[in-house]
């Protein structure tokens, strides 16, 4: 088994523990080499298409030439049908960025908690979690966010994206909420924290909601 092989029966481990970021890395490693691979190609789509990144999928199926060893047209037809729900999705994320851009965080955690009602219909992205769990902690809402967190994907969960955002609350959590669980999955780094403040946190908060 040569060194793609290994790669690809890794990604698609990867894949089945819903550990998509990973498996995609792999996958579009191997893609990199072998434009051609269509069982790459096909994986890479339907992992998208469970990432809530339909357009990429569509991408990776049109390199498909193949089509007879895979169930393509029924599934490009399950993804069209899908993106003009998606691009209602879409729009309403770009309102919530615009809302915590103007410093409504309040506002913008409504139109989060919006969006995620989508999720019983179709993969959202792991942004749109994000931006949730900031914009409610900015708020003064950091209970809803915390225990809506369990109901969130496990894929959404193992990201490293949410991951890195549980480091960066560890602190907090540890300052204002003692004895609060926090959802990471790996150590903690040290966080310095200038001043002992709520007011502190938040602006620290808002800076990385800005620069996401």
């Amino acid at each position: 088994m040569d060194k793609w092989d290994q790669l690809y029966n890794l990604a698609i481990v990867y894949i089945q523990n819903e550990m998509y970021e990973e498996g995609t890395a792999y996958l579009e490693e191997i893609g990199e080499d072998y434009p051609n691979f269509s069982e790459v190609m096909w994986a890479l789509g339907l992992t998208y298409v469970l990432m809530g990144f339909p357009h990429q999928a569509l991408q990776k199926w049109e390199r498909i030439h193949d089509f007879n060893d895979f169930d393509i047209d029924h599934e490009i037809g399950k993804v069209n049908a899908k993106l003009p729900l998606y691009q209602k999705i879409y729009n309403q994320y770009n309102v919530a960025i615009a809302l915590i851009h103007e410093d409504e965080f309040h506002k913008a955690g409504e139109v989060f908690e919006e969006l995620l009602a989508y999720q019983r219909e179709v993969p959202l992205p792991v942004d749109f979690y994000y931006g949730y769990i900031l914009a409610k902690v900015v708020s003064g809402e950091e209970k809803n966010a915390f225990d809506q967190f369990i109901y969130f994907p496990a894929s959404v969960r193992k990201s490293s994206k949410i991951q890195e955002l549980g480091e960066l609350l560890h602190q907090y959590l540890e300052t204002f909420r003692p004895g609060k669980t926090l959802f990471i999955n790996k150590p903690v780094k040290p966080v310095t924290c200038k001043e002992n403040s709520r007011k502190t946190w938040y602006r620290n908060i808002f800076e990385v909601i800005k620069n996401a």
